[in-house]
């Protein structure tokens, strides 16, 4: 596992501790049931860390993600939707607003000869079309 991947486990194994802490200190045991809803994301993000941290591919698994189409059933995307918001947020400033500035190339050439040409692509550049 990379380096960046720890980074990520560890921030959302603390971001569960935290909002599970917060739904069961505030909103169980001392009656404040506002709190309660930080159970949600409390408890998808330590499942998602544990999963990640025993067996990175065991993540798509527990989401019941398509592997060949990418789709998520509706009831594990609304129950991991604090999860994939927070992805989805990241995706966008890292694609969008920081390689902006950079100016990355969405696709570099990797093979050419008479009769072929190979790219290998990275992203959605979506400020090209």
């Amino acid at each position: 596992m990379k380096g960046h991947a720890i980074i990520w486990i560890v921030i959302y194994f603390f971001i569960g501790i935290y909002g599970t802490l917060d739904g069961l200190m505030n909103g169980a045991w001392r009656g404040d049931y506002i709190h309660l809803i930080s159970l949600w994301p409390g408890s998808c993000f330590l499942l998602i860390s544990f999963c990640y941290l025993y067996c990175p591919s065991f993540g798509a698994n527990l989401i019941h993600k398509n592997l060949t189409t990418g789709s998520i059933p509706i009831l594990n995307f609304i129950f991991f939707f604090p999860f994939l918001l927070v992805v989805f947020i990241t995706w966008v400033v890292k694609h969008l607003v920081i390689d902006c500035c950079i100016h990355e190339d969405p696709y570099n050439l990797v093979y050419e000869n008479d009769h072929q040409t190979i790219y290998c692509g990275r992203f959605l550049n979506i400020w090209c079309f």
